[in-house]
Order: structure tokens, then C-alpha cells, then sequence
């Protein structure tokens, strides 16, 4: 996966970076834990809080958090001592918004907490995400990340009405189906590549050329599962069992196979769970 988002990242980079010399910075640095380091000695290193530092790392605000060797840290500017490499952001429309070299903002939309299992492996891809930064700017590339906790039932509203989400240049997630229509209006509203590399279900990426998924339609799914059947079972009689599921999307691909069927003047039966012993064995039989 960690690969997979570093590949993405440099795709991306490489659509959005532009010629204009001039870099800024969310974070001050992607420190790497070694053997003997203490969170309070990683602030203190840093001259910022503890609070801040487990605010810019999520998984470290769990009960359980033990601090590892090798593990990436996302180091944030301290809330007290301004940050002097931030600007005011520039206009945050399609036409105006002006890129500075070599540098993507990435938003993450996704929930980020220790409630629940999505929320401890979203919190793990969050780290994949640091890890595929600290990838990018060894090969002169800067990201500025902004992210974002999106439980299950959560209004986006809010989250979108954030000014730095309509400085992203991409946006990952969210996880849960019915949060991506109003953050895939407003990607295509800000000109924002939104990326949703889960398994989710919801057409939006048919309709909006702003999402990036790896998607298949239920429709073309069985026009294709369709063809499938023809080529292989061409001298066969089908039988077609309702089982009376009314949440199944099954009657997509049994109503496509049953004109393929009539069209080329084969022969099949329909029978239900439901019918009589008698009906139901008639279904199958060849006479």
C-alpha cells in the first residue's frame, strides 16, 4: 500500500508542480525515531509542545502508544512561535490559485482516531501518506498536509468550510460512501483531484471526471458478465432462481442476460424459493 501511495504521490507531483520559484512549509520537518529518543525530548528538540506533537501524529494520542524505533513523526511549527515560511494563501479559485514550485497540498479526509478498527487503519494509512512525503522531498519535492477527522456520521460541512481545503491541489478519501458526493462536488467546484483508494460503494466517479477510484458500474459489470455466459454456455438452458433478496443487485445482470438470451432464440426458466416442490423441481426439468 505505503508503495502504492508513494506512486500516486509522484504522479500527482509531476501533474502539479510548476515553474515559479518559491517553497513553503505546514511542517517543519518528518523526523525518524531513533533508540533512545523520548517524546518529550523529540519537542524539546523542536522547541513545541508535547500537545502539539501528539496533535500532528494521531496515533500517538492512543492509550496504548508506545514510541518505536524507525517510526516517522510529523513535526508541526509551534503554535507560539509563528512560522514565519507561511504566507496568506493566495485566491483559492481555479483561475486564480497560484502553485508554488515543486510543492503539492495534500488534504486528508479521513477518519483519523482510535474509536473504532477504521479509524486505527486510516490512521495507518495516514502514516503511509507521511512515509510517501518524506519519499517525495528527498527527490525535491514539498508537500504541505493538511488533514482532517471524518468519523462515520460526521458533517463535512465543516471540514469543507476550512480555508485550507480549498488550497488542496488532491484530497484522500473519505472512507464512508455517502461523504463522497459533497466532497466530490466541491473538488470539482476548486479544481481538486480527489483520490479514493478504497473499495466503496457509490457511481460518483462516473459522473465527475474530479474523482480518481478504482471503480467498475454494476451496469457494465453485467453486460460484461453477460458476454461472459454467452461465449462459454452457448448449448445451455439456464434456470433462474429468485431468492426474494430485495437488498441483492442480482436482477442488473439476471435482466441483461435474459435479452442476450432472447435475442439469440434460447430457451430458459424462472422459478422462486418461494414456489411449490413441484413448481420449483418443473423449473429443472429438461422436458
Amino acid at each position: 500500500m505505503r508503495r502504492s501511495i508513494r506512486i500516486l504521490f509522484l504522479l500527482c507531483a509531476w501533474l502539479l508542480a510548476s515553474s515559479v520559484v518559491a517553497q513553503t512549509a505546514k511542517w517543519q520537518d518528518l523526523y525518524k525515531v531513533k533508540k533512545k529518543d523520548t517524546i518529550y525530548g523529540i519537542a524539546h528538540k523542536y522547541n513545541i509542545t508535547i500537545e502539539e506533537l501528539m496533535q500532528a501524529n494521531p496515533d500517538m494520542q492512543k492509550p496504548d502508544y508506545v514510541l518505536k524505533k524507525g517510526e516517522q513523526l510529523l513535526i508541526p511549527f509551534s503554535k507560539q512561535t509563528p512560522n514565519v515560511a507561511q504566507k496568506p494563501t493566495a485566491p483559492t479559485s481555479t483561475a486564480t490559485r497560484q502553485r508554488v514550485a515543486n510543492t503539492v497540498n495534500v488534504g486528508v479526509m479521513l477518519p483519523l482516531h482510535n474509536v473504532d478498527g477504521d479509524g486505527q487503519r486510516m490512521t495507518e494509512y495516514y502514516r503511509g501518506v507521511l512515509m510517501a512525503c518524506d519519499s517525495l522531498r528527498s527527490q525535491g519535492i514539498n508537500t504541505n498536509i493538511f488533514a482532517w477527522n471524518l468519523y462515520k456520521d460526521a458533517d463535512v460541512s465543516p471540514v469543507l468550510a476550512d480555508a485550507n481545503a480549498k488550497n488542496c491541489d488532491l484530497i484522500f478519501g473519505p472512507l464512508y460512501t455517502k461523504q463522497v458526493k459533497p466532497i466530490a462536488d466541491f473538488c470539482r467546484k476548486h479544481g481538486i483531484r480527489l483520490v479514493i483508494p478504497f473499495s466503496i460503494n457509490g457511481g460518483d466517479v462516473e459522473t465527475n471526471d474530479h474523482i480518481f477510484q478504482v471503480y467498475q458500474s454494476r451496469i457494465l459489470t453485467a453486460e460484461l458478465s453477460a458476454n461472459a455466459f454467452m461465449n462459454r454456455f452457448k448449448d445451455a438452458h439456464p434456470v433462474f432462481v429468485d431468492c426474494n433478496d430485495s437488498t441483492s443487485d442480482k436482477g442488473i445482470f439476471t435482466s441483461e442476460l435474459r435479452k442476450r438470451l432472447e435475442a439469440a432464440g434460447l430457451s430458459y426458466n424462472i422459478t422462486n424459493l418461494k414456489s411449490s416442490p413441484e413448481m420449483f423441481a418443473k423449473a429443472f426439468s429438461a422436458v
